[in-house]
Formats: structure tokens, sequence, C-alpha cells
């Protein structure tokens, strides 16, 4: 890999998310009322980091985004 250095620390000064528990993730889908609106598990499970953490996620998937938006996490450009 080209610039493998920088590309390592660059990826080192990202900020780290809080990793949600299984049972945290079912609450937050309770909570949330997310039964239904067309996510993963994968997909709640990087809400509920974000909101735990307090930071944007940035995707291109609609209905991932749309989810972010209504839990106001959603990436908006710029700095987070």
């Amino acid at each position: 890999m080209k610039n493998r250095s920088l590309v390592l620390s660059l990826l080192e000064a990202l900020p780290m998310a809080v990793a949600a528990e299984h049972e945290e993730v079912l609450a937050f889908v309770a909570h949330h009322n997310l039964k239904g609106k067309g996510l993963g598990y994968v997909d709640v499970h990087l809400l509920a980091s974000a909101v735990l953490s307090r930071l944007s996620l940035w995707t291109l998937d609609g209905k991932l985004q749309k989810a972010a938006d209504m839990l106001h996490v959603r990436y908006r450009g710029g700095r987070a």
C-alpha cells in the first residue's frame, strides 16, 4: 500500500465509537421504534454506537441515512 504509514496514522486519529452491547441494541430498536424500517442488525448497531458516542454517521444507504437523520446523528458535511 502506498503511504502505508500515513494511512495508518490517519486511521489511528479517527475518534473511537462506544460499541453497544447486544441487549442495548435490542432496547435501542424498541425505544426508537426502528422495527420494520428496513434496517439490519449491523445498521442498528452503528446507529446505537453513534448515539452513545455522540458521533455523526455517514452513509449512502437511504434507510440508514433516514434513521440517522431521525436520531440526529446523520453526518452533514464539514466537521462532525
